[in-house]
């Protein structure tokens, strides 16, 4: 959801959904295509509750209202260090009843041939690599949020308390692991809001790997393995639909990321 301006009444996100400012304290969000996955998200927040997520007011064939928020204040030591903990202990109320689970098992062709085209020239080190983890065990979750990064975080506005937006439902190709949300995380503390806003604070070298390392030690060893894999999971599903002038920065993201987390 992009970032609010008194000034608009109606933006167009991202993903091509229509977001009305309808009062002082809600927003309609709607779609012309991808309805399914709109009333998914919408009726996942609902299941979930406003202490995760926004209020959901109404859930309509198309669209659905819910609580105004306003944008995440973003500070270097806010961004760099308390969001991340905040994220992380809000998460297990979305993920709900776990199973411990052979990574294997929940990998599907779908996934394979998905993620194929996208690793460009790692394809053979990233088809190895997801050889060598099929064997770990994982944490499979009820729902996961899908898109946890800092990007889909903002706060209330009566309380600036923190909330989560825009879940995407796991599906064929990204299994229901808590290891996808945890790689959304650490794809955050490797820079991607510092890509897209060039003024957000960027963590040195030191800190993001302190940091990476403090948020996924709180998790099993498998599911820690298994986010290292899908933070360049998430980076190389994200280079298509980049303009061409900035590909090559994600690029060198997920280059960076394989060399620092391949085995």
């Amino acid at each position: 959801m992009p970032q609010e301006r008194r000034d608009d009444r109606l933006q167009v996100g991202a993903s091509g959904a229509r977001i009305e400012f309808t009062s002082e304290d809600t927003v309609v969000k709607s779609a012309a295509n991808g309805v399914d996955r709109l009333i998914a998200q919408a009726m996942m927040m609902k299941a979930v509750g406003k202490v995760v997520f926004p209020e959901i007011i109404f859930i309509g064939p198309h669209y659905y209202e819910m609580e105004r928020l306003i944008p995440l204040k973003w500070t270097r030591a806010r961004v760099a260090g308390d969001i991340i903990y905040e994220m992380c202990a809000m998460l297990p109320l979305i993920w709900g009843p776990y199973q411990r689970v052979r990574f294997g098992d929940m990998i599907t062709d779908a996934h394979r041939e998905y993620m194929r085209p996208r690793w460009g020239p790692h394809y053979r080190r990233m088809e190895n690599w997801l050889d060598g983890l099929l064997d770990e065990e994982v944490t499979k979750a009820t729902r996961i949020h899908g898109d946890p990064t800092v990007e889909n975080v903002m706060q209330r506005r009566i309380d600036q308390r923190i909330v989560f937006i825009d879940p995407i439902p796991a599906n064929d190709y990204i299994p229901s692991l808590i290891a996808i949300d945890m790689g959304k995380m650490l794809q955050s503390i490797f820079g991607y809001e510092r890509i897209l806003r060039p003024d957000t604070p960027v963590l040195n070298p030191t800190d993001t790997m302190e940091l990476a390392g403090n948020m996924t030690s709180i998790f099993m060893h498998g599911d820690k393995l298994v986010s290292w894999y899908f933070l360049c999971v998430h980076i190389a599903r994200l280079i298509p639909y980049q303009p061409a002038e900035r590909q090559h920065i994600f690029w060198d993201m997920l280059t960076h990321a394989i060399e620092v987390f391949k085995p």
